[in-house]
C-alpha cells in the first residue's frame, strides 16, 4: 500500500512540473537570453509546453515562422519529445519532425522532413553565391544517438537541378543521398548522381569523436570538357581515366 506521504510528494512534484510547463515562453527566454547571445527570437508566444515564434536568427541565418509542442509517448514509442515545425512549405523552406530523449541518455529524431529551395535559403543565408539554384527534400525516418555514438540511422534525400552561382558557375545536377549507421557507431552518408554533367560516388563517415573521412570518385560525364577537368583538379588528383580520387580525413572543430 502506498503511504500518504509518498502520494503527497508525488502530487507536489506533478503540480510543480505543471506550473513550470505553463511559464510564458517569452519570460523564460528573457531569463536565458544573456547565455545564448547569438540567438535572437521575435514574435515569441505561448508557454514552455507549446508555443510559436515568428523568426529565429543565429548570426546571418534566419528561419521562421515556427512552433513546438511537448509530447509524451504511448507505450512502445521512443520517449518524451518535442514536435517541431519551422518555415512555410509554399515559401520554399519547411522542416518538421519530433526530437527528444529515449531511455536514460539517448537522443532521438524521427519522422523529420526537410524541404527547401536554394533561392529561399539564400534569402536567409547571404553567403550562398548569387545565382545559385536547386531544391532539396529529405526524410529522416530515425536517428538515435547516445554517449557511444550512433545507434540507429535511416534516412534519404534528393537534390534536384543544383547549380552553384558566381564566381564558380558550376552545374551540379541531380543527386541522391542515404544515411545509415557506420563502423564504430559512426554516421555514414552515401551520395551518388542521378543526372547531370558529373559521375559521382562518395561515402562520408562521421565518428562520435568528431573525426570524419570522405572517400569516393568524381568524373566529368564529358571527358573532353577542359573546364570540367580543371574543376576536377580542385577536388583532387585526376587519374588517366579522368576521375578525381577523393581521400579526405580530419576532425571537426
Amino acid at each position: 500500500m502506498i503511504s500518504w506521504r509518498w502520494q503527497l510528494w508525488f502530487g507536489v512534484v506533478c503540480y510543480g512540473v505543471f506550473l513550470f510547463a505553463q511559464l510564458p515562453a517569452r519570460w523564460v527566454f528573457g531569463r536565458i537570453e544573456p547565455f545564448v547571445a547569438p540567438v535572437r527570437v521575435t514574435g515569441l508566444s505561448g508557454s514552455i509546453w507549446s508555443g510559436r515564434f515568428v523568426t529565429l536568427e543565429w548570426g546571418a541565418a534566419r528561419v521562421g515562422p515556427g512552433s513546438w509542442r511537448f509530447v509524451f509517448p504511448f507505450p512502445g514509442e521512443s520517449g518524451p519529445g518535442i514536435d517541431f515545425l519551422v518555415g512555410d512549405e509554399e515559401a520554399g523552406l519547411h522542416a518538421r519532425g519530433r526530437a527528444g530523449v529515449a531511455g536514460v541518455s539517448a537522443l532521438f529524431v524521427e519522422g523529420a522532413v526537410l524541404k527547401f529551395s536554394v533561392a529561399a535559403l539564400r534569402e536567409r543565408i547571404p553567403m550562398i553565391p548569387p545565382g545559385s539554384r536547386g531544391s532539396f527534400q529529405a526524410t529522416l525516418e530515425e536517428l538515435r544517438v547516445d554517449g557511444q555514438g550512433v545507434r540507429a540511422a535511416r534516412g534519404r534525400g534528393e537534390a534536384r537541378d543544383w547549380f552553384i552561382g558566381a564566381p564558380l558557375r558550376v552545374e551540379i545536377g541531380d543527386l541522391a543521398g542515404e544515411i545509415a549507421p557506420g563502423e564504430g557507431h559512426s554516421l555514414q552518408l552515401r551520395v551518388q548522381e542521378l543526372a547531370g554533367p558529373w559521375r559521382m560516388k562518395l561515402v562520408a563517415g562521421l565518428k562520435p569523436d568528431g573525426s570524419y573521412r570522405v572517400r569516393g570518385t568524381v568524373a566529368a560525364r564529358d571527358p573532353t570538357d577542359e573546364r570540367m577537368l580543371n574543376l576536377l583538379r580542385l577536388v583532387g588528383p585526376v587519374d588517366e581515366s579522368g576521375q578525381a580520387i577523393l581521400r579526405e580525413s580530419g576532425r571537426l572543430p
